[in-house]
């Protein structure tokens, strides 16, 4: 978190939310159970920073199993009263998120309508920590993925940005690049310090509009 941060170059306050996988993918279903427990725990906390520390404004930034918990937590507060004046989320970024791509579809609405500003999703289609996940769940889609024959998941009010290109073999997993490629880096500063959408207007350098039959989405570019 403190890297992140200082990567960057977050002049706020820096909260982090971890809870207690095993941290090894012979162990996936056990850290799943344990995420869903953690679930009652991760809403206190933000209730807990919306209420105790003043914050003006809350980012969320959610990687992989992590992206699941955030994304069912704020589903069942969505429909708190005066949601967004009580939490005070402006951008939500979701990072290679390990979450059935079809439940996303159904609810995704409900968590663009908790940020203020933005949600913004970042899909590969050689994470291998996703592939692992959809090989143990049987072939089943990650919102975090872009299939060959599907494509990247594209939901209104989310950008979709297919960060394929932006893997390298440098990695052991490429299930870290969004935190590991200065582009993408630079990308989510922007974010947090300008809240400026869709992400072309950020830079049309890195950032190729895609628009097909579903939708528009936005592919990073070398």
């Amino acid at each position: 978190t403190a890297q992140i941060a200082h990567d960057l170059e977050f002049d706020g306050a820096a909260f982090m939310y971890s809870w207690p996988s095993k941290g090894d993918p012979k162990a996936y279903l056990y850290d799943e159970d344990r995420s869903k427990g953690a679930r009652p725990y991760l809403r206190d906390y933000l209730e807990m920073i919306a209420t105790k520390t003043g914050v003006q404004h809350l980012h969320i930034v959610a990687h992989s199993k992590g992206a699941e918990l955030v994304v069912e937590v704020l589903n069942a507060m969505s429909t708190m009263p005066d949601i967004k004046k009580r939490l005070n989320i402006n951008e939500i970024i979701l990072a290679a998120p390990d979450i059935d791509r079809a439940n996303f579809e159904q609810i995704a609405d409900r968590i663009v309508g908790v940020a203020q500003r933005g949600v913004t999703l970042y899909a590969s289609n050689n994470d291998k920590a996703l592939s692992l996940s959809s090989t143990i769940r049987l072939g089943t889609v990650r919102a975090g993925d872009v299939p060959i024959n599907l494509g990247p998941v594209l939901v209104r009010g989310v950008d979709t940005i297919d960060i394929s290109a932006a893997s390298t073999d440098f990695f052991s997993s490429n299930h870290i690049t969004f935190a590991e490629r200065q582009h993408l880096i630079s990308d989510m500063r922007s974010i947090l310090a300008n809240g400026m959408h869709p992400p072309d207007k950020r830079s049309q350098a890195i950032f190729k509009s895609i628009t097909i039959d579903r939708g528009q989405y936005w592919k990073y570019v070398r």
